[in-house]
């Protein structure tokens, strides 16, 4: 091969291949295997044993305000 020709394939592209590979593998056996871990030990809860609840909202009362409140009469916005 003469010094100023080109050579379009490097020896280092097995290697780099074969990286790629290796690190596109451990990516997808990273996000699988926790979510099959997952799947596979966890016991499923039957829907007729969940518990029912009726939840019923809370009565408010508002207090009211009168004139004759210490806010009102201390107010400054308060007209005299």
């Amino acid at each position: 091969m003469e010094p100023g020709s080109r050579n379009d394939t490097s020896p280092e592209t097995p290697l780099y291949r074969a990286a790629e590979i290796a690190g596109t593998f451990i990516a997808v056996l990273t996000l699988v295997v926790p979510v099959a871990a997952i799947a596979y030990f966890s016991t499923p809860i039957p829907p007729s044993s969940l518990p029912t609840r009726t939840i019923q909202a809370p009565t408010v009362t508002v207090p009211t305000v009168t004139e004759s409140s210490i806010w009102n009469r201390h107010h400054p916005l308060q007209p005299k």
